[in-house]
C-alpha cells in the first residue's frame, strides 16, 4: 500500500489513466499500486497532459489530503520510436 513512507523514492510507472479535462489520473506503479497524479505535477512543455500506456517517471510526495501520497515531477519517456531528439554533438557532419 502507497504510504507516506514512500515520500521522497523516484519510480517509473505506466499511466493508467489520465483526463486532461477533469485534470488528474492515476499512474500504476511497478509494484502494482496506483498513485493518484494531478496535472499540475506534469513537467511538460505547453499542455499538462498524459497519455494512456505510456511509461513515466515521477517522484512520490505528500498529497493533498493528511497522510495520503501522489505523484510529483511526472515526466513522459520517450516511447518507442519516437525520435530521440539529438545535441549538436551528436548530429552527423555537414558533408
Amino acid at each position: 500500500m502507497t504510504n507516506a513512507s514512500d515520500v521522497g523514492n523516484h519510480e517509473v510507472g505506466t499511466v493508467k489513466w489520465f483526463s486532461a479535462k477533469k485534470g488528474y489520473g492515476f499512474i500504476l506503479r511497478e509494484n502494482g499500486e496506483e498513485i493518484f497524479c494531478h496535472f499540475s505535477n506534469v513537467v511538460s512543455d505547453g499542455f499538462k497532459t498524459l497519455h494512456y500506456n505510456r511509461k513515466v517517471e515521477f517522484d512520490i510526495g505528500a498529497g493533498r489530503n493528511d497522510g495520503s501520497v501522489e505523484a510529483k515531477n511526472v515526466k513522459e519517456l520517450p516511447a518507442e520510436g519516437d525520435k530521440k531528439e539529438t545535441s549538436a554533438e551528436e548530429e552527423p557532419p555537414i558533408a
